[in-house]
């Protein structure tokens, strides 16, 4: 996409669904809709990621630490209670 689009690119749409993780990671879901019939006529799915350091910094943990608590909290089903 960046060799295709090298400037930034903006992305007028409705945000239809938010998804907040505890990573700081988000996921959207955008709809663009008919003006006339607000009928949806476009769909797309958009991730969005906090920088890595700031979550360090937030978290207070080093570099391991937060990828061990990436794991921890984007592969749920990897814990074993």
């Amino acid at each position: 996409m960046n060799r295709e689009f090298p400037d930034q690119v903006w992305v007028m749409a409705e945000i239809s669904e938010l998804k907040t993780k505890a990573s700081g990671h988000a996921y959207h879901e955008l709809v663009e809709k008919d003006q006339r019939t607000e009928k949806i006529v476009a769909k797309a799915r958009a991730k969005e990621l906090q920088d890595e350091d700031q979550r360090k910094k937030e978290l207070g943990l080093s570099e391991e630490e937060l990828a061990f608590y990436d794991i921890l909290t984007l592969h749920r089903d990897a814990v074993k209670n």
